[in-house]
């Protein structure tokens, strides 16, 4: 069996209670790795296989945080270098 990686997305503007993101029914994000294996499979967003799909993987999380930026001043624009920190 080939390893993939599973995508899920959540776009709430606020952090969903701790009982909601227990939840397996509802499309909320889970709390611990282990219970999003509990999420029924409509919520997963796409599948990607480890040998071939790191590139599809990428893609889809960058457009899914261009989308969805995390809030005013936080979404940074990509560089195509770090800037090395200096003391």
């Amino acid at each position: 069996m080939v390893g993939h990686w599973h995508a899920y997305a959540w776009s709430g503007s606020e952090r969903p209670r701790d009982a909601d993101r227990r939840n397996p029914v509802l499309p909320t994000p889970s709390l611990t790795i282990s219970e999003w294996l509990d999420k029924p499979a409509e919520h997963v967003r796409a599948t990607y296989d480890m040998a071939d799909g790191q590139a599809a993987a990428h893609h889809w999380l960058v457009t899914e945080l261009e989308r969805y930026p995390r809030g005013p001043g936080t979404c940074r624009q990509p560089s195509s270098s770090p800037t090395p920190q200096t003391s």
